[in-house]
């Protein structure tokens, strides 16, 4: 499970403003997937549409195409029938640093197998992608990062926050997973002036559970701020401690260096991404 005893971070910054050109998220998702056959879907209506995802106002798109990595191989395959998909239901929100080159961009795409019921480690796939613009139109690859597979079927927000006040972004996602008895998510903080696409902290950002606990929080960008992001800051609030059932809501303020929550975990669904499907 990954960083920090149950807590749940609701980010006070706006959602980053998704890049609404439609021939450009259409090259995106042809760069990811190569070969692929992609067509945008119709519409959702508004009460099939989720409150809480960071892509509740964004299109569908059909990607199709078979399996080409070890996620997608898992996420492929019915867990009865053994029968595969190659129709992914995609969704995803282009964005644009700024204080970087105009050319650089980052997508965080969302999405499952059509017409398959997934093993609980691959229910759907969230994914972070940095592209950038070479040559006019083309557009290339320059990393990808795989979030947490487990229980995994939702992103709960995208945000781009500068977090040290020199203009910098750093990209925050709210990736949500599960267990027996519990269920969660974890942010996800980039350092987008770094080369490699990795979090340099990945916390806890909801956990709900008997045994886990219900904590809330916020990230504290202030703090944070006044700290130069060499921490990254937090007000904790815990409603339910199953080591203290009576005990009364409890509040504290934990900063967090970077390599935070980087585990050997982590660095397995970074492999697994590069294998081939199974």
């Amino acid at each position: 499970m990954l960083a920090v005893f149950g807590c749940l971070f609701s980010v006070r910054a706006t959602q980053a403003q998704s890049l609404r050109d439609e021939k450009l998220r259409l090259k995106v998702l042809h760069t990811i997937f190569p070969g692929a056959e992609i067509s945008r879907l119709a519409p959702e209506s508004p009460q099939d549409r989720s409150s809480s995802d960071a892509f509740r106002d964004e299109p569908k798109y059909s990607v199709r195409g078979p399996a080409t990595n070890g996620p997608e191989g898992c996420a492929s395959e019915d867990v009865g029938t053994r029968e595969r998909s190659v129709v992914r239901e995609v969704r995803l929100r282009v964005v644009q640093p700024t204080a970087q080159t105009s050319k650089s961009l980052v997508a965080v795409l969302q999405y499952k197998f059509v017409g398959v019921q997934a093993a609980g480690a691959c229910w759907s796939i969230g994914m972070a992608v940095r592209l950038d613009e070479v040559q006019g139109d083309r557009v290339i690859v320059r990393g990808r990062y795989l979030f947490g597979t487990f229980h995994h079927g939702d992103v709960k927000s995208i945000q781009m926050i500068d977090f040290a006040g020199d203009g910098n972004d750093h990209l925050v996602v709210d990736s949500d997973w599960g267990g027996a008895g519990v269920g969660g998510s974890s942010f996800y903080i980039f350092d987008l002036l770094r080369e490699a696409l990795r979090p340099i902290v990945i916390v806890t950002s909801e956990v709900n559970g008997d045994e886990a606990g219900i904590v809330n929080s916020e990230i504290d960008v202030a703090r944070t701020r006044r700290n130069g992001a060499k921490v990254f800051c937090f007000t904790e609030n815990t409603t339910f401690n199953p080591k203290k059932p009576s005990g009364k809501p409890q509040v504290s303020h934990p900063c967090y260096r970077p390599g935070f929550g980087v585990n050997s975990d982590e660095r397995d669904n970074q492999t697994w991404l590069r294998e081939k499907p199974q």
